[in-house]
């Protein structure tokens, strides 16, 4: 485990401090950070999934292959 520091703004410190005991703080910014974490993973991955199955995009690809082939960099 390690420790991290952020900044957090003074109002959301002292509604934290309230609310969520000092020995749950940690656990409680760990389960929301690996929600969000996950959440934007997910996102991403669904990016790249849209990104491979689009036609124009791969069609370009190809352009690219057949454009460059003989361009010498396979000797590089």
């Amino acid at each position: 485990m390690s420790k991290i520091m952020f900044s957090l703004s003074n109002n959301l410190i002292h509604r934290m401090k309230a609310v969520i005991p000092a020995g749950e703080r940690s656990a409680v910014l760990s389960k929301l950070l690996e929600k969000e974490i996950t959440l934007r993973e997910h996102q991403f991955y669904k990016a790249a999934l849209e990104l491979e199955a689009n036609q124009g995009l791969k069609k370009e690809m190809q352009n690219w292959d057949t454009e460059f082939m003989e361009d010498g960099l396979d000797n590089a």
